[in-house]
């Protein structure tokens, strides 16, 4: 694999013609493998709820296994319950491997970016975000994808829910412009 982007991605050959940047990241003292999308703007996680066969092939996100994991709600109406979650319907057109579909509960937890093996192990930024657990993914065309789950570093128009959920943006209000 080649080092790219500082240390956070690796490029992983598919086939001769395509490509993804897929990088790690913890999630809530969970890891996972995540492609960097600049056509989305939400990171995605299959969750622990998610029983098909998609799911069940990569690592899932659990809620209730994070210390910093909180629920959101889209609405002024409190959320009923200490666990309980909104819910979002997105739909994806990946130009490389084909339409699809995820549902999936909101969330907010403590995301850290991880270095790439041999970077020498420097520290690496963490910020508050909303997240996608989905609990539904569709088989195309999530399946023949190399990683757990997504992170959308797309501008906020790309961002399904608000600005909580934009990588991008809290990720510099967390570190500032170093």
């Amino acid at each position: 694999s080649v080092p790219v982007a500082g240390r956070l991605a690796a490029k992983l050959p598919l086939d001769a013609d395509e490509a993804f940047y897929v990088g790690k990241v913890n999630v809530g003292a969970q890891d996972f493998s995540v492609l960097f999308d600049t056509a989305a703007g939400n990171l995605i996680l299959p969750s622990a709820g998610c029983s098909n066969s998609t799911c069940l092939e990569r690592r899932r996100y659990t809620p209730r296994a994070s210390a910093s994991a909180r629920p959101v709600s889209l609405s002024k109406t409190p959320l009923a319950g200490a666990m309980a979650a909104d819910t979002i319907d997105i739909e994806f057109d990946q130009i490389e491997l084909g339409n699809g579909m995820v549902t999936g509960e909101l969330w907010r937890d403590t995301v850290c970016l991880q270095a790439a093996s041999g970077s020498g192990g420097s520290a690496m930024p963490c910020t508050d975000l909303g997240l996608v657990a989905a609990t539904e993914v569709s088989e195309v065309p999530f399946r023949s994808m190399p990683h757990d789950g997504m992170l959308g570093l797309g501008l906020d128009g790309l961002v399904a829910a608000s600005p909580l959920f934009s990588f991008m943006r809290r990720l510099s209000s967390t570190t500032g412009d170093r």
